[in-house]
């Protein structure tokens, strides 16, 4: 019998589901299986303060994942926005649907175009939502706060500043 490459791919990958179904683990087991086996097994965190870090290590790793998920979205969403730049506005506390929104990924593009270090040679005015001064040059997440504080204390949603923007060409 000969083999081909096809052939000799599709026996690791049977033998590979065949292992993870034998073991009883799935798939999609994050880091340190066993404390999420035991965060979800045992019901009394206070007997057993092992259980508590494991909780939190748990909904560490889920929050993590839900933010890195988003991150990707958003990147997908607009062809300027980068995984790294996304993941920060991800962190910071923006509310996390304006990261994923038409408007304010259209209302970035026109300001920075994606561009965290961009600053304004005329003007004088940097970062992704091109502020003057430049209060929040530094990293994307202190950017984020800044962004969602200014378009939520003056226009309330991305959808109202980006009119803003359409009618008088800055926000």
């Amino acid at each position: 019998m000969r083999f081909t490459r096809n052939t000799i791919m599709a026996t690791l990958l049977l033998t590979a589901i065949m292992f993870v179904f034998a073991s009883g683990a799935s798939a999609h087991t994050p880091p340190h299986g066993t404390c999420w086996r035991q965060a979800q097994t045992q019901p009394d965190g206070e007997k057993y303060p092992f259980l508590i870090k494991c909780r939190k290590f748990v909904a560490a790793h889920a929050r993590k994942h839900r933010q890195e998920a988003l991150a990707r979205k958003c990147a997908a969403t607009s062809v300027a926005a980068t995984y790294d730049v996304c993941l920060g506005l991800v962190e910071s506390p923006m509310p996390k649907w304006w990261v994923t929104d038409a408007d304010f990924h259209e209302l970035i593009r026109r300001e920075s175009d994606w561009n965290p270090r961009a600053v304004n040679s005329s003007s004088g005015a940097c970062g992704l939502g091109q502020f003057l001064p430049c209060r929040c040059f530094s990293k994307v997440r202190v950017q984020g706060r800044c962004i969602a504080d200014y378009i939520h204390g003056r226009y309330g949603s991305p959808a109202r500043a980006l009119a803003h923007h359409n009618v008088t060409g800055w926000y």
